[in-house]
């Protein structure tokens, strides 16, 4: 195991292992002595020179480990260090010179000449460092050797390599020696240097940049001292007079040959006064202050004690001290208003006097305010006040707002406040509120002035009245008329069905606070207008394809700003909710529109970015606004307003949009202004309503009918019977499947609303028919007749479109009550309808007889249906009219059925085998009696039987299967 020693220029190798506890170690004592050749490294006297040691560790030829240190070499060493013992300054001194003395513990073995002197080190003098009481550095003193005389010496042909040189020492007296080398000049240029004395000879290297590599002549001011300096080895010069009052400490610093810095610290203050005390005002040159309550306050400081302060005229009133803080407190009514300088005196325990002036304005005056003006009552907005106010003084101008019902103070308003100058001491003042800030309702306003000298001063604005809320909008009706009377109303909420005759009125009011009203203003017919000044319809043109410019487009952008449309409109403001784009001929619907500083913008969809060809031109489909509203017209006897068009009662689109066209759409809102819009100045509360889609809708065509469940007379007469257990019974049906789709393509009805009439004259409303199967609706007439006669009457449909467009259609009817109908068909279970396929005639007749409480018998026909057990239902049979007889009370009927005529029985007589008719329940017997019914919530009709047997009554009820036909 050896370790190697090395730097960059040599090698060394420790061979010698030493033991010592549990520790080994390599030493070139006793055995090997390394030692750097100092050539190598460019060491040179008074300096530093710093060199790299690598030490590596080998186990045998191996290498193990490395650890580079670094050492210091330099070139004369010396055992002991030079300490400050001391420093001395002289403040009081005139003049300022040589006041500062440091001075130095030497030794045998210290950088120094042998009268006790020490050397610097590369140029390095010993400072002083002043702190102040923040211990902050304000200063710096360079000392220098207290020498005690100096002289030059002149080398020539001095060899100078890398500016580095050494010359003899210059020929001294007896008794000199050299103290400080003071200055080098070669070729008459001043060289910043160091150096080093040696006992025979100076070693000198210039710093400056400057590089010599040749002879040349030099001349070397020295300093030297001629007796031995025990003390005060150093000094220099520091105006200490010059510092700001206060108490401050000093740092001495030196720097050792060894490399190190001795400090010495006097840590006791010494006090620097030289002025008198520092006096600071408290307050702005040309502040104002009431000779009766104002005061004024002064900083005044010192490092010595304050013994005296007062001003330099009599002024009536106290000084308040606190710390170093001195407060005047005026109590002189006799000092008149106006611009006064004084001057403060104050003196320190050192006789030094301060005596700045300051200036001052003497102001026992209240603001004077003249030319008031305020808005008017009511307002809304930005509200004004106007004054002028005369002060000799700054002052402060505040609001403070007080409801005049609950008596809530309001004084943390933001104001607007502008002056224009009348005179040096007359301003006027605009001063704006938001009324915004406050709650709607009554006010008065304070107005506040306070100047600098805390006179103070105001007016009040009373009994104003602010409203900020937009108007209720409360309700959009539409009327639909027909035959000249209001058949219903409708409340649109997002569409309105424009035809040419349309009844639009709008409920709105204005809610007013803290028991405002009108009446007691200059407008008192928005009392009962309920505040409203107007409301004004805005519309747009049908919606339609307009060209836009959106300049070239680019497939490298998406982003487009529309410049203009229809080849130069360039308001884009009335373009509104576009809906398509087209480039070319595709149209798209992937896009966005954003509004930026009144400007409209277009972000068409990366997926369409194929379509942005320079050559290809734009068009949009969007609503184009119109400029001018169609103001609404106030009705007093109903308070509201109505939506006419000029010259009528009604509002017809078709003036406003001559070239509106069926299933057109239009987008329209209501702007609604309060009273406050009269207020000159004011702007008036709007409310803006939303976007409404109109369609116009004018056409409604076909030729609905009424078709009834139970037939009709042989007069065409409708027939309704109340009270019986079928539903259908009691209800009207009508056939709507003639009329016309509107435009899109959708059912054109909006409602249909039956009336009737015992006269056929004076019709009154039922009630709205409903959607009940396709191409049908129905009407269910929940009456009842009681047992009276069965009376004629008459109906009358109003079909309407969703726009109030109409057609009407009227029929008579024949109401009976079903408890007042008796009916016997002389048909039984077991009866057999013979059928001949092989006949062209194939009839029956059914007889039967019926009887109607006190009624003419010619009310009522007979007609006859079969139960399909497949279908589940009755189904009408094909016959001739019933033929009645009147015999008495109760009539005969009779009624011809001819199964060839019936197609519809035709149809299915072969699909209801033997098996499945209910004729073959039982046979013909006086002893059964049959009826039909339905007994469950199948809906389903069942055949009954009552049976006489053995003088008890058999209640049979049977059902369809449909595989074994009726069973029981």
């Amino acid at each position: 195991t050896s370790v190697s020693v090395s730097t960059l220029y040599e090698t060394f190798n420790l061979t010698n292992i030493f033991i010592e506890n549990d520790d080994i170690y390599f030493s070139d004592e006793v055995f090997e002595n390394i030692e750097l050749n100092s050539t190598f490294y460019n060491i040179l006297p008074g300096e530093f020179t710093p060199i790299n040691i690598k030490i590596s560790l080998y186990q045998n030829t191996k290498f193990v480990t490395s650890k580079t240190v670094q050492i210091i070499a330099t070139d004369t060493i010396f055992s002991d260090r030079i300490n400050i013992s001391n420093i001395e300054i002289d403040y009081d001194i005139l003049p300022q010179n040589n006041n500062v003395l440091m001075s130095f513990m030497t030794s045998a073995q210290t950088y120094n000449n042998s009268h006790n002197v020490p050397y610097i080190i590369n140029n390095s003098f010993p400072k002083v460092d002043i702190y102040d009481s923040t211990n902050t550095i304000v200063d710096t003193i360079l000392l220098k050797a207290n020498s005690d005389s100096s002289g030059t010496e002149s080398y020539f042909n001095i060899e100078i390599n890398n500016s580095v040189f050494y010359v003899p020492l210059p020929t001294l007296l007896f008794g000199e020696n050299i103290s400080h080398i003071a200055d080098i000049t070669i070729n008459s240029i001043h060289h910043e240097f160091t150096y080093f004395v040696d006992s025979q000879e100076i070693y000198i290297k210039l710093l400056n940049g400057t590089v010599y590599n040749s002879q040349q002549d030099i001349v070397l001011v020295y300093e030297v001292s001629t007796g031995f300096h025990a003390t005060q080895q150093f000094k220099g010069t520091y105006d200490f007079q010059s510092l700001p009052q206060g108490n401050y400490t000093i740092v001495g610093e030196f720097n050792d040959i060894s490399g190190t810095t001795d400090t010495l610290n006097l840590s006791t203050p010494f006090l620097i006064d030289f002025e008198g005390p520092n006096i600071y005002n408290q307050f702005v040159s040309g502040s104002s202050v009431d000779p009766t309550t104002g005061s004024i306050s002064f900083i005044i400081e010192d490092p010595s004690n304050i013994i005296s302060y007062q001003f330099n005229e009599s002024l009536v009133g106290n000084w308040i001290i606190n710390n170093n803080n001195y407060t005047f407190q005026f109590n002189d009514p006799a000092l008149l208003d106006g611009i006064i300088t004084y001057k403060i005196i104050a003196e320190d325990s050192k006789t030094q006097i301060s005596n700045p002036e300051f200036t001052i304005t003497i102001d026992n005056s209240v603001p004077i305010f003249s030319n008031i003006y305020s808005d008017v009552n009511p307002w809304n907005g930005i509200y004004l006040m106007r004054a002028e106010v005369n002060d000799i003084s700054p002052y402060t101008i505040s609001l403070k707002a007080v409801n005049t019902i609950s008596g809530t103070i309001y004084d943390s308003l933001d104001l607007s406040l502008f002056n224009t100058t009348i005179s040096p001491t007359i301003l006027e003042w605009e001063i704006l509120l938001d009324t915004n800030q406050l709650p709607d309702g009554r006010y008065d306003i304070y107005i506040t002035v306070v100047d600098e000298a805390g006179n103070s001063a105001g007016f009040s604005v009373l009994d104003v009245y602010f409203d900020n809320s937009a108007p209720f909008f409360t309700l959009l009706n539409n009327d639909i008329y027909a035959d000249g009377q209001i058949k219903y109303s409708t409340e649109p909420i997002n569409i309105l069905y424009f035809s040419d005759e349309q009844y639009i009125t709008i409920s709105t009011s204005d809610e007013l606070f803290d028991g405002f009203n009108w009446l007691t203003t200059a407008y008192p017919h928005l009392d009962q207008q309920l505040g409203i000044e107007q409301v004004t319809m805005y519309y747009t043109n049908p919606l339609a394809y307009h060209s836009i410019n959106l300049g070239a487009l680019s497939y490298d952008t998406l982003l487009y700003e529309v410049i203009d449309y229809d080849s130069g409109n360039i308001d884009t403001d009335n373009i509104k909710s576009i809906q398509r784009i087209k480039i070319g001929s595709e149209e798209i619907d992937k896009f966005s529109v954003y509004r930026i500083d009144g400007a409209l913008f277009i972000q068409i969809d990366e997926e369409y970015r194929f379509l942005l060809n320079p050559s290809l031109s734009v068009q949009a489909l969007f609503y184009e606004a119109v400029a001018i509203g169609i103001d609404l017209t106030f009705d007093s006897g109903n308070v509201n307003w109505v939506l006419k068009s000029p010259t009528l009662n009604y509002f017809d689109i078709t003036f406003h949009i001559p070239t509106i066209a069926e299933g057109d759409e239009i987008l329209f809102w209501f702007n609604i202004t309060d009273g406050l819009k009269n207020i000159i100045g004011s702007e008036g509360n709007q409310f803006i309503s939303r976007e409404y889609k109109g369609i116009f809708d004018n056409i409604i065509s076909g030729t609905p009918v009424f078709e009834w469940s139970l037939g009709e007379t042989s007069t065409s007469e409708g027939i309704l019977i109340f009270g019986s257990d079928n539903y259908a019974d009691a209800t009207l049906d009508m056939d709507i499947a003639s009329l016309l789709l509107d435009a899109n393509g959708d059912i054109d009805i909006s409602r249909i609303m039956i009336y009737g009439s015992t006269d056929g004259i004076a019709y009154s409303l039922l009630g709205r028919a409903y959607f009940s199967d396709d191409g049908t609706w129905s009407f269910y007439w929940d009456y009842e007749l009681g047992l009276e006669d069965p009376i004629d009457y008459y109906f009358k449909a109003y079909i309407f479109d969703k726009s109030g467009n109409y057609l009407t259609i009227s029929q008579d009817a024949k109401l009976y009550d079903y408890v007042a109908i008796e009916l016997i068909t002389d048909l039984v279970f077991g009866d057999i309808i013979d059928f001949n396929p092989d006949l062209t005639v194939n009839e029956f007749d059914i007889t039967g007889s019926f009887y109607l409480q006190n009624t003419q018998i010619n009310l009522w026909d007979v007609v006859a249906k079969y139960y399909d057990p497949l279908a589940a239902d009755w189904i009408q049979l094909y016959t001739q009219p019933a033929v009645i007889q009147t015999a008495g009370l109760n009539a005969d009927y009779t009624i011809t059925w001819d199964i060839n005529q019936d197609k519809d029985f035709m149809d299915i007589m072969y699909n209801l085998t033997y098996e499945f008719l209910p004729m073959r329940v039982a046979p013909i017997s006086s002893s059964i009696w049959g009826s039909w019914g339905i007994f469950d919530l199948s809906g389903e009709w069942k055949p009954i039987l009552l049976v006489d047997s053995a003088s008890q009554t058999d209640v049979i009820i049977y059902k369809f299967d449909s595989v074994s036909g009726w069973i029981v």
